[in-house]
């Protein structure tokens, strides 16, 4: 769960090997789970920096995402008794690696931004529904599909 990441001093960034060594600091961070990332934030925790510092880059990771909720299958009804507003879906992906937000996609179109822990919602539709997640370079979680009453 600790995790020494290379800071630049100059923004708090995060810094490539090509930092000098007095431009750059290592911070030891609490990297939680992805399950727990989202109280952990909400319970302020400090989080690690997601981006690269300009200054100096690291080398471009290959970052991965996967749909950690829903899960492909599932079904949802719409409850005639409660306000729209209050029905939506929790999206939730892990990110392997680290990126500074994570494009939701529901049947191809945006639907949320979210920065870490790359945690969104989306108001529940009915039909059969494609949910994807995308990282900044165009790289996309597995598809999964979910179905609303």
């Amino acid at each position: 769960m600790h995790q020494e990441l290379a800071l630049d001093r100059r923004n708090g960034l995060l810094a490539g090997p090509a930092c000098a060594s007095e431009e750059a600091e290592r911070r030891v961070f609490v990297v939680f789970p992805p399950v727990y990332r989202a109280w952990a934030a909400a319970h302020g925790y400090p989080t690690p920096p997601t981006v690269d510092s300009p200054l100096c880059p690291r080398p471009a990771p290959q970052a991965r995402v996967a749909i950690r909720f829903p899960v492909s299958g599932d079904r949802y009804f719409l409850d005639p008794d409660l306000r729209r507003p209050y029905q939506r879906l929790p999206l939730e992906a892990t990110v392997d690696g680290w990126v500074a937000e994570v494009q939701w996609l529901v049947d191809g179109r945006q639907v949320a931004r979210a920065g870490y822990p790359y945690n969104a919602s989306w108001p529940l539709q009915t039909g059969r529904h494609v949910i994807e997640a995308v990282l900044p370079d165009g790289r996309r979680s597995n598809p999964v599909t979910v179905s609303v009453q």
